[in-house]
């Protein structure tokens, strides 16, 4: 019989004021971004020097990927070196089947692979959209 590891009871109480706190965050956010790229927009003589500000503002909205970038990486860490998934200190919020050895490592290591994956998208999006937003600029 497989081995389970138990859901925490008070997590799910938990990730769902964490979820409406981020949904409202984000409806905030919505609304001074609009603000914001109105402002960037309204007079077509400092949009050039302006446009930096909006470049700016895309970097910090793409900030927290950094952090959950950061926790795949760790977690995924962890469950390397202890072979064992979900590790053990680790909270769940649905009972899970706990998987060791190799099948642990490889899960491990996928964490790992969306960590480094959100770090190249924090990074990458802005640059871009930089580059989009500059090329429009000068094009027009």
């Amino acid at each position: 019989m497989a081995e389970i590891h138990y859901a925490d009871p008070t997590l799910r109480r938990k990730l769902a004021w964490g979820i409406a706190l981020l949904l409202i965050v984000t409806l905030f956010s919505q609304r001074l971004f609009v603000r914001f790229t109105d402002w960037v927009a309204e007079d077509s003589k400092q949009i050039e020097e302006r446009v930096d500000y909006l470049i700016g503002a895309i970097a910090i909205a793409f900030a927290p990927l950094f952090l959950f970038g950061y926790y795949a990486w760790k977690t995924g860490s962890v469950i390397v070196v202890v072979k064992r998934f979900p590790s053990p200190k680790m909270k769940v919020i649905f009972d899970t089947v706990i998987l060791k050895g190799q099948k642990a490592v490889l899960r491990g290591r996928l964490m790992q692979l969306v960590g480094a994956i959100l770090w190249g998208i924090a990074i990458s999006f802005p640059i871009a959209f930089g580059y989009i937003i500059k090329s429009i600029i000068n094009n027009s």
